[in-house]
């Protein structure tokens, strides 16, 4: 009786032409979808959007009537040698006039040094000019502005540095336009801004959030054609013929192309988690094929023509290639569980991937590879000596029980493993954003903003004295905590203006009658000082925001537990309540649940894996065997890293997903071997069969474990750290696979 897989191939065989043309009108129309694919790469597109922090993050935007702020960081060259000069005010002045000409940008709410108010004793508070309005015209009133500028604490917290050499510029995303393309119109600007004295650069949260997608997509598309090459390179070697290797790469291209016109068509965009569906899509693809091919060869070798060869190929590798693609298919699946729409999105399309690879493995690779000339599948020279060189190690128990031993001394490893990423340090060192991060960091107060928002029921509370001095309080302490370059809130604008009354000392201090006057007119001129970012209209909520200097994951949590503690002990006996919010809470969530999730994924793949195994071996152990391999990559890998210090974070738990679908490859070939030679088999029928897997698994791993390598190459370190964690997790499965499975099968079978 003939299987299924084989019936399929002898019909696509059957009917060569017909099937190469529906394949060719078929890839033609799913391949329309790409046009239509959608690139959404900014870092907002995997927050969860459930997430209490995101929500209360994107409320207090509205409640506060702030938008989300791009930085631009102008430093002074030697042409100009410092803003502190009058060319260097006129210059200020001159670009920020030019940078609100920039459509969506919003004149108003734009800050910078050109837009802070002077504020001076016995002036009208709603008469107060700007710093650089008029310029100073002399020397001497060049001295007294430069006097008035640093006693103003703002200044040189955000604005201009000490030393007179960097400034910034604060503006404001418009609504109505994608962060990505507003961010396009700023660099347009910043290029044509050649005739000032300045080096300008765009910085801050939304500007790494949204440019790391677009560095990964640039990274890949130059390193996945490398990968691709030494690949193919590899193939040429292992597989010992041109029509094997040309096979391969027109069913890797299939695959990619269906999956990426499907995600077209349904409305999937491309996101920073999906854009390593290709390097996925690559290990999906040749896996299968390896093990196909390296039989078909071995039948060519031995005199069968090619369409004889490839039937019994299919014939003989049909039960393990289903086997894995239905497990690796699962195990993607388990993502479908995650709380973010990119990852669940990851999961089915890997999966879809997976068994359309699977489809193709026995219908257009068998009409490939006959279609193509036949002395085109004959054996190379090339490659052919490397190929004979290979010998199969045959390790006894020693072998064994060492290998497990070190593998059983991975785990501590694992388990001093921790969480840690950055959009800042994702990119490579060199990058101008990263430049002009540290720079930034190092002359003002911080680029990330972490804010905790107070909540009172009494309406007008936080414009009174009771309220300022609850403000005050808390923002003396939180000043204290770990990381954080300087604290603003509603104290500013307040302290401020005090100074035209000539008032000194802590604002709740000064009266009920003068508080209550300074709130009044505060409220008329609040968007010129930018006091409804820190004060809601009803005086029922204030913000603290702390701002952070070199921001990442620990250091917030640090921050994190700070905060919780300190303000909790501050309201401990008022009915005032409070929440956190800002870009660090919300990429601390982020993070977290992406990391979580697939943590969460790994564990419930392998228990996935081992039902589906047990269920199609009828064996529960011999499924774990199977898995031996895969949970030997990942407790390896794992163990490595907790040891050498490498943290988790979004790229580096990503590999878990392909460790897990390749590693579990392996042990299903081995096994299929081990029991294809019948029950009366000899000791070397046996070993001849696992020899003969073994090379498969051997080149299958070394085709993978280079390519994978080029990605090491990356000056990303998301796409370094895949490729390097990748090759690692081909390396183990293998060496786990050669190493510790012979035994246990040949026990099994005792």
């Amino acid at each position: 009786m003939i299987s299924g897989p084989t019936w399929l191939s002898k019909l696509a065989l059957g009917h060569s032409r017909i099937c190469l043309l529906i394949f060719l009108l078929a890839t033609m129309a799913i391949a329309s979808g790409a046009l239509r694919l959608q690139i959404r790469t900014d870092g907002t597109t995997i927050y969860p959007p459930n997430h209490p922090v995101i929500s209360a993050t994107q409320r207090d935007r509205l409640i506060f009537h702030e938008n989300e702020v791009v930085i631009v960081l102008a430093t002074a060259t030697s042409e100009l040698s410092s803003f502190r000069t009058h060319d260097g005010l006129r210059t200020l002045r001159s670009l920020h006039e030019s940078l609100t000409h920039v459509p969506g940008v919003h004149e108003v709410r734009t800050r910078s040094l050109a837009k802070l108010l002077d504020v001076r004793p016995g002036q009208a508070a709603l008469a107060t000019p700007w710093f650089l309005e008029p310029l100073p015209a002399n020397d001497a009133e060049l001295d007294s502005l430069l006097t008035r500028i640093d006693d103003l604490e703002i200044v040189h917290a955000a604005f201009l540095s000490e030393d007179g050499s960097a400034a910034a510029f604060y503006i404001p995303v418009a609504e109505e336009i994608e962060r990505k393309a507003f961010l396009n119109r700023l660099d347009q600007w910043v290029a044509e801004q050649g005739d000032h004295p300045v080096e300008l650069r765009l910085t801050g949260p939304v500007a790494a959030e949204v440019r790391l997608g677009d560095e990964v997509l640039r990274d890949l598309a130059r390193l996945v054609p490398a990968m691709l090459l030494v690949v193919t390179l590899v193939l040429f070697v292992s597989l010992g013929s041109p029509a094997a290797v040309i096979t391969c790469l027109i069913e890797i291209g299939t695959v990619l192309t269906w999956t990426v016109g499907l995600m077209g068509h349904l409305g999937s965009p491309l996101t920073l988690v999906t854009t390593i569906l290709p390097v996925v899509i690559l290990a999906i693809a040749i896996t299968d094929e390896v093990h196909l091919l390296d039989r078909f060869r071995r039948h060519v070798d031995m005199g069968s023509a090619p369409a004889a060869a490839i039937i019994a190929a299919v014939r003989e590798m049909a039960p393990p290639i289903v086997l894995t693609s239905i497990t690796t298919a699962s195990a993607f699946l388990s993502f479908l569980t995650a709380s973010i729409t990119p990852m669940r999105e990851f999961g089915a399309f890997a999966a879809f991937g997976i068994v359309a690879a699977m489809f193709l493995s026995f219908t257009l690779v068998p009409v490939v590879i006959v279609t193509l000339p036949t002395s085109w599948t004959r054996p190379l020279r090339f490659g052919a000596g490397i190929r004979r060189a290979i010998r199969i190690p045959h390790p006894g128990g020693r072998s064994a029980i060492v290998a497990t031993l070190l593998l059983a001394a991975c785990i501590p490893g694992a388990l001093r493993l921790s969480i840690e990423d950055s959009w800042i340090d994702n990119f490579s060192p060199k990058s101008p954003l990263v430049i002009a991060a540290k720079q930034f960091d190092k002359l003002f107060w911080g680029a990330y903003r972490y804010d905790v928002v107070l909540e009172s029921q009494e309406a007008a509370f936080f414009q009174l004295p009771a309220g300022i001095a609850v403000v005050e309080s808390l923002s003396e302490t939180l000043a204290d905590a770990p990381h954080v370059g300087g604290v603003l809130s509603q104290l500013t604008p307040y302290e401020q203006f005090a100074v035209l009354d000539e008032k000194e000392g802590p604002i709740s201090k000064l009266g009920y009658e003068t508080v209550k006057r300074f709130s009044g007119y505060l409220m008329k001129i609040q968007r010129w000082v930018d006091l409804d970012y820190f004060l809601r209209g009803d005086g029922r909520q204030s913000r603290v925001r702390l701002l952070v200097r070199n921001a990442n994951f620990s250091r917030t949590r640090a921050l994190e537990e700070y905060v919780h503690r300190t303000t909790n002990a501050a309201l401990a006996g008022t009915d005032l309540s409070y929440h956190v919010s800002g870009e660090l809470p919300s990429a601390q969530a982020a993070v977290g649940s992406i990391v979580g999730n697939l943590m969460r994924s790994i564990g419930l793949t392998i228990a996935v894996t081992i039902l589906l195994l047990a269920a199609a071996m009828r064996s529960i152990r011999t499924a774990c065997v199977m898995t031996l391999p895969l949970l030997a990559a990942v407790a390896a890998v794992f163990g490595a890293m907790g040891y050498a210090g490498v943290p988790l974070g979004i790229a580096t738990s990503m590999f878990g997903a392909v460790a897990i679908g390749v590693g579990i490859d392996y042990g299903i070939h081995f096994v299929h071997a081990n029991a294809s030679v019948g029950p009366r088999a000899g000791p070397a029928a046996r070993r001849a069969a696992l020899d003969a897997t073994a090379h498969a698994v051997i080149w299958n791993s070394a085709i993978l474990t280079l390519g994978f390598a080029v990605l090491a190459l990356s000056d990303m370190r998301p796409n370094r750290s895949l490729g390097i964690l990748l090759a690692a997790a081909m390396l183990v499965s293998c060496a786990a696979t050669i190493v510790i499975l012979p035994g246990i099968l040949g026990r099994l079978r005792r």
